[in-house]
């Protein structure tokens, strides 16, 4: 009877400890879906950036072509002013002649000559020279317009490029601590590194490792042999997928180049 009491009080124990135990599981499960849900988000946001960033860069660009057109036609009007009614036509600048009589009378007896040269008089032209003028007049408020169109998307890929490269400081700092954790597991001490090549540019800079297996001296991985380096790629895949987890990682004789001991680890 002693020993039917004893056992069900340990059964009563073991369902607490069950029950326990499954609460846990749900609050770890709920906290994982969390998690999931936030990474999600935030890979979302980066793509969004990225999409914004390209179609800033195209409207720029389409923007720089703007200018350029509308600078080559302002250029091919004021060549026609200048060839066909001998006017130098320039809009920024101001200010009166201030002439003396002599030197007025001088060029009223030049201008005199060079109209009876012209001959027959265009009764048109000052209209045309007034549509030019306007038109001269809305080429150069478009300019102004394309650059500060220009100035606004450059502050927008400057924002860009900045949120860019917080994320990508933080994600490559959790890498290489998980890089670090995992290393030492794998070689049974030792340390490695990631290291940025070029810091100044963080988006298109390249990433060296550095690596001290236990007993070694610091070196690159490129000068550590076959199974060293097999298990530092093994070390650094696994840091990326605790970072960034996927649902499925296909690895193919990862092993090859290990002897017994280290496939064993």
């Amino acid at each position: 009877n002693n020993q039917i009491e004893s056992l069900k009080a340990k059964i009563e124990e073991d369902k607490l400890k069950i029950e326990e135990r499954t609460k846990e599981k749900q609050g770890l499960e709920e906290e994982e879906l969390s998690l999931n849900k936030e990474i999600d988000e935030a890979k979302e946001g980066i793509q969004a950036l990225e999409k914004e960033a390209q179609v800033l860069r195209d409207s720029a660009y389409n923007k720089k072509l703007e200018i350029q057109s509308l600078e080559f036609e302002l250029e091919k009007i004021r060549d026609y002013l200048r060839q066909v009614y001998k006017v130098e036509f320039d809009p920024t600048l101001q200010g009166e002649a201030e002439e003396d009589i002599g030197s007025l009378s001088v060029e009223k007896e030049k201008m005199q000559k060079q109209v009876k040269s012209l001959g027959e008089v265009n009764l048109v032209a000052i209209e045309e020279f007034e549509e030019l003028k306007k038109r001269e007049d809305f080429l150069d408020s478009q300019k102004q317009d394309l650059i500060t169109s220009k100035d606004s998307l450059k502050k927008a890929i400057a924002k860009i490029n900045r949120v860019s490269r917080e994320l990508f400081l933080d994600t490559f700092g959790k890498i290489e601590q998980e890089f670090k954790k995992n290393f030492k597991f794998l070689f049974n001490g030792g340390r490695a590194n990631l290291i940025l090549v070029d810091r100044d540019n963080i988006l298109e800079s390249g990433v060296e490792i550095e690596v001290q297996p236990p007993g070694k001296k610091l070196q690159n991985v490129s000068l550590l042999s076959g199974g060293e380096k097999a298990l530092t790629a093994i070390a650094l895949i696994f840091a990326i997928f605790a970072v960034k987890p996927s649902p499925l990682c296909v690895l193919d004789e990862i092993d090859a180049p290990l002897d017994e001991a280290n496939v064993d680890r």
